[in-house]
């Protein structure tokens, strides 16, 4: 009764529809959700045709889900997009007094029914979380992703349709439009509940939730990659160490025979010349293990004790032949089996470092993985965040207006403009990976440029070393951004952050990626080689 109290003579005579009593004001409520639902729409269609343009994103799970969300988004534009114009002109016979109203009640419910079709948006929100869930969270490969794509796409189409049809009897020209709102209170309070409050917060409720459920499988992920990075540090002089060896064990020099032989003690008893060691190679090994042998020959404290020594007999003779025995005999002797404890020393270390190079690559895998899972993060809460600010604020402000009886020209400007804004959220999320990969880019090359345009004096191996550097970061953040279109299209012309199983779900499920063989499958070859190469050295 307020909005038509200007027919009783109230107000001057003038319509106060909204709390708005000038033209400037109506025409401001008028245009207002029409240049949103334009910019929705627009921002729907460029989805749309990035999509459409791909097969191989036409095939995608994540890329169908964000379709179903374009077709909702562009309907509610379009129903947005006729604005007050669907309004009816009279009400009950009389004037309505709406700025720009040019309907009847058939084209109020039409355009009623389409506005509020735009909650299958809402639903397929949903289905986007779940799918982010399924496949970080539960490892789901694209060929079962797809087996589920039918209720993912089903349940939301059907809710939306029922909501939409079950809302026709209580439709009423609304805030900028016609559609199911919050006044009367008494008359419409559990209609509007039951069909608009209760769906669009429960839907909140449960993306908040499965939002937690990535945000706690991140942070796992996260500590794991943390612990690998951590060993990795440690172990990283081990390796070092082993490739000296390697590297020294091959130089003539490294065989050179003990000079000091006051270490070996010579004995002769019936007629049989003995050498004898104070401590056997191999029992050294087992006292101080491979890592104790490596530091003393890469400190320079070589121990003729260390040698294995073979007693040999020797027949009698004069004295100065007697003396002459244990260096003939023992240096020879010596130096092959110096030899052959040498290449069994190579053989251990080649397995450690192996063994090595598997547990750092697994660390790699898990740091990727991390990295991945947390960019999958961020745009599933950017797209709650989208959501939040159009459906939700919505909901509570007709509750406000209703409740308080008040008519705010500013809460119904805002209001206007944020409605019919979700198809634009959702093209920003959308595109942000892209925008953003492509802003990296042009930073990098502006610094490349920098640095070969004022190169320093006696720095031109760092500048190249950071140009090569800069070079493999944008190559990396590249492939993370790439991870959801099959590796074949460039990072920045992918345009979402859908994932396959190249990237997330082959790194989950099948194998563990925290063990140190879990990339054994994925390095055999390299393993071949070095068997290969050891069978070399021995028939050598």
């Amino acid at each position: 009764m307020r909005h038509r109290s200007w027919l009783c003579g109230c107000n001057d005579g003038v319509s106060s529809f909204l709390g708005v009593e000038t033209n400037p004001q109506k025409a401001l409520i008028y245009w207002a959700p029409r240049i949103s639902a334009l910019l929705s729409l627009a921002g729907s269609t460029a989805i749309a045709i990035d999509i459409l343009l791909s097969a191989q994103k036409r095939r995608h799970v994540y890329c169908q889900l964000v379709m179903g969300v374009v077709v909702f988004d562009v309907a509610t534009a379009i129903g947005f997009a006729f604005s007050a114009t669907a309004v009816p002109t009279h009400v009950e016979g009389d004037p309505f007094g709406v700025y720009g109203a040019r309907g009847n009640d058939l084209t109020c419910k039409i355009q009623a029914t389409i506005i509020h079709l735009g909650y299958g948006t809402i639903f397929y929100n949903i289905s986007l979380c779940l799918y982010y869930t399924l496949v970080i969270v539960h490892g789901w490969k694209e060929s079962r992703l797809k087996k589920a794509s039918t209720w993912l796409h089903g349940i939301p189409t059907l809710l939306a349709i029922a909501l939409a049809t079950a809302g026709i009897p209580y439709y009423s020209p609304g805030v900028f439009g016609c559609a199911l709102s919050a006044t009367p209170w008494d008359d419409k309070k559990w209609a509007f509940t039951l069909i608009v409050a209760i769906p669009t917060y429960s839907c909140n409720i449960i993306m908040l939730y499965l939002l937690a459920r990535i945000y706690y499988q991140v942070r796992i992920d996260e500590r794991k990659a943390n612990k690998w990075r951590f060993e990795a540090t440690q172990t990283s002089t081990t390796v070092e160490s082993s490739s000296w060896y390697l590297e020294q064990s091959d130089s003539p020099e490294f065989l050179r025979p003990p000079q000091d032989s006051s270490a070996m003690s010579s004995s002769v008893e019936e007629g049989t010349t003995t050498t004898r060691t104070s401590r056997s190679f191999p029992t050294a090994a087992r006292e101080r293990g491979a890592l104790g042998l490596l530091t003393k020959l890469s400190l320079d404290t070589f121990d003729s004790s260390d040698l294995i020594m073979v007693d040999e007999p020797e027949e009698e003779d004069d004295e100065d032949d007697e003396r002459e025995c244990p260096r003939s005999l023992t240096l020879p002797v010596a130096r092959t089996l110096t030899r052959r404890e040498q290449q069994h020393q190579q053989q251990q270390l080649r397995q450690q470092q192996r063994q090595q190079q598997r547990r750092h690559r697994s660390h790699v895998v898990v740091r990727q993985r991390s990295n991945l899972e947390r960019k999958v993060f961020r745009q599933c809460l950017s797209y709650i965040v989208g959501f939040c600010l159009v459906y939700p604020t919505s909901v509570a402000l007709g509750y406000y207006f209703a409740l308080t009886q008040r008519d705010g020209f500013g809460a119904f400007v805002f209001l206007a403009i944020c409605a019919p804004l979700q198809g634009l959220a959702n093209a920003i999320v959308y595109f942000r990976p892209r925008l953003c990969c492509n802003a990296g880019s042009s930073r990098n090359s502006n610094k490349n440029n920098r640095t070969e345009k004022t190169p320093s004096i006696g720095s031109t191996h760092n500048t190249s070393t950071k140009k090569q550097s800069i070079d493999i970061d944008t190559q990396t953040s590249s492939s993370n951004h790439h991870a959801g279109h099959g590796g074949r299209s460039s990072s920045c012309s992918s345009g979402q952050f859908a994932y396959n199983q190249s990237s997330i779900s082959s790194l989950q499920g099948e194998w563990d990626p925290t063990s140190p063989e879990a990339a054994d499958e994925y390095f055999d070859d390299d393993e071949d080689e070095d068997d290969d190469d050891e069978e070399e050295e021995e028939e050598e």
